[in-house]
Parts: structure tokens; sequence; C-alpha cells
């Protein structure tokens, strides 16, 4: 493993997902979170964890915090959209997501591909 690229620890993390073995998961996100602040993927699979765990409110923290240290990040933007949603925080996952689809609306897609329950929602089919 190279230490200054954390994709072989997110390929293992994949796997441990899969496994349903979350804790061990989580420790190896912990880790590259610290180590790699700038990494949209990090926080993302962080925040999956969670979410796979059910434990929304931690996902929706973990989403929350990878968008302050990387503001500019659609990516990590619709996955809040995602996780605010499940969460029956509707208006501001709307609000969020026009803004978002404003900026970079080819993020609708995977949006749509990791929550396939956004095809219902009213905004997104107005957006699209």
């Amino acid at each position: 493993m190279e230490p200054e690229n954390p994709d072989y620890s997110l390929f293992l993390v994949e796997m441990l997902k899969k496994l349903e073995r979350f804790d061990e998961a989580l420790e190896i996100t912990r880790s590259l979170a610290a180590r790699f602040p700038d990494n949209e993927d990090v926080w993302i699979d962080h925040a999956d964890i969670h979410f796979c765990k059910g434990d929304l409110h931690a996902a929706l923290e973990m989403i929350q915090e990878g968008w302050q240290k990387i503001t500019n990040s659609a990516v990590i933007g619709y996955r809040k959209v995602a996780y605010l949603l499940e969460s029956g925080k509707q208006p501001e996952a709307e609000d969020l997501l026009s803004l978002l689809y404003a900026n970079e609306p080819e993020g609708a897609t995977e949006l749509a591909e990791y929550f396939p329950r956004i095809k219902n929602n009213l905004i997104y089919i107005h957006l699209l």
C-alpha cells in the first residue's frame, strides 16, 4: 500500500462493506480521513459505511464534515442530498439539489444510481 495513495485502502473498505464488516471498514476510513482530508472518495466511503449500518445521523455528520473540507465537491453535495432525503429533511435536500444541479447537472445521474428513489422527487423530475 502506498502511503500517499488511498486507493488500495478504499478497495479494501469496499470489500469489508460487502462482507458487512463495518467496524473494520470504519477504522480504515477514519485513518484515511485524517491522512487524506481532501479526498472525496474517503468521505463518501466513510459516510456510506454509517449509512449501510443504518446510522443515518452519523452518515450525515460525516458527509457534512467532508463537505466542509472540500467545499466545492458536487459529489459530496449530491450524496448529502440522498442522506437528507432519507432522513426526512426534504426542503433542505431539495434546496441543495437545485443549487448543485445549477452548477453541475451531471451529478444528478450518479445521485439517481446511488439513491434510485430520487427519481420520484418532484424537484428532481422538474430539474431533468
